[in-house]
C-alpha cells in the first residue's frame, strides 16, 4: 500500500511543478509495473483461497 500512496504523492506533485525528479516517467513506469504484478498476484491468491472454501462440487451441482 505504501508504493501506492508514495507514487500517488509523487505523481500529484509532478503534475503541479512542485517537485519533478529525474526521470520520473521511467520510475513510475517501473512501479506501476510492480503494483500491478502484486495486484494480479493477490486476484490468483483470492481465487485460490475461494476455491478452496467452497470445495469440491458434489453430486453433479
Amino acid at each position: 500500500m505504501s508504493d501506492g500512496v508514495y507514487l500517488l504523492r509523487v505523481t500529484l506533485r509532478h503534475d503541479l511543478g512542485v517537485e519533478t525528479k529525474p526521470r520520473f516517467e521511467q520510475t513510475q513506469v517501473q512501479m506501476l509495473t510492480t503494483l500491478d504484478s502484486a495486484r494480479d498476484d493477490l486476484a490468483r491468491l483470492l481465487a485460490a483461497e475461494r476455491a478452496q472454501a467452497t470445495g469440491p462440487i458434489v453430486g453433479g451441482r
